[in-house]
């Protein structure tokens, strides 16, 4: 069988003629959606980078308490700026700068909080990660110069209680959720402590499938089109169809034959890609350990 969405859909649609094509459609889209769910398909492994640049402190700046805009004094604001994030001296809330005007201002994503300053120090640095749209969940965070892991596992409700002010700089070990972009929902993540200078992180992560949308469009890698049908056809089943069209296999019973046969074969699709990737293996949780960051070396030294 091809696997398309095509003809996936024609395929059903010849076991219930009267099945109307966009609910084949969609019900063939669920299952794909409930497998992805279920298990991390291989094929859904992406990597990206994550590269803070350089913090900017040079010159100092006028903030009022209430406005957005920030003007700036022997500053170089950059059009690259945007997106970065700010902080007014030591006790300054964390800023996005939505926009860049000139070298010697921009404006910020929320009003500023704190107290007017005209001649107030600052940062602008990379305190915010923002994870690729398809993102899912992470598989590792890995720095390749001190040769860690980073822990992705942190909460906002820990990293306040290490650091609530946002003071400590240095070399980060810690990405915590912080939140999800409204335009785009793309997740974010606080890299912490807050880098001083340029960097590079390799991230690995699982992926959100996308959803067969066009007729040409193929399930996972992997999941051959007949085990979709298979699972597509036990809630075509459970379907009672209309008044006037009664689905004809609604009620025989045929669903929970379906069932059992859809599981064996995604089964058998779990160990086919298990031998391809070990999709089952995740790394140990050290976070209940009191050391931290954890690197190879010392790892490889300590037997683990």
């Amino acid at each position: 069988m091809a696997d398309t969405l095509r003809d996936m859909v024609g395929y059903l649609r010849m076991q219930c003629p009267d099945l109307p094509y966009y609910l084949a459609v969609q019900i063939l889209r669920n299952k794909q959606r409930q497998l992805a769910a279920n298990y991390n398909w291989s094929a859904m492994r992406g990597q990206t980078q994550l590269l803070p640049n350089d913090a900017k402190s040079a010159g100092t700046v006028s903030v009022q308490r209430g406005s957005t805009t920030v003007t700036g004094t022997g500053t170089a604001f950059a059009s690259s700026d945007v997106g970065r994030q700010f902080m007014a001296g030591r006790t300054s809330p964390v800023y996005t700068i939505a926009s860049y005007t000139s070298a010697t201002v921009i404006d910020l994503d929320e009003a500023f909080g704190n107290t007017t300053n005209a001649t107030a120090t600052y940062q602008i640095l990379d305190a915010f990660a923002t994870m690729p749209a398809d993102f899912k969940q992470f598989i590792s965070v890995i720095d390749p110069v001190n040769a860690w892991q980073l822990r992705y596992w942190f909460q906002q409700e820990e990293l306040n209680n290490l650091d609530p002010q946002r003071t400590n700089a240095g070399t980060p070990w810690v990405l915590a959720d912080l939140h999800i972009k409204t335009a785009t929902e793309q997740p974010v993540f606080e890299l912490w402590p807050y880098t001083q200078s340029a960097r590079v992180y390799t991230v690995r992560y699982f992926k959100i499938p996308p959803d067969m949308a066009e007729p040409d469009d193929e399930p996972l890698r992997l999941v051959r089109g007949d085990v979709l049908v298979k699972g597509a056809l036990v809630d075509v089943c459970r379907w009672p169809g209309t008044r006037a069209l009664p689905n004809l296999l609604f009620g025989k019973g045929l669903d929970i034959v379906y069932e059992r046969e859809y599981n064996d074969l995604v089964e058998a699709a779990q160990v086919e890609d298990q031998n391809l990737m070990l999709t089952w293996l995740r790394a140990a949780d050290w976070s209940q350990y009191p050391y931290a960051p954890f690197d190879a070396k010392w790892l490889q030294s300590h037997a683990y």
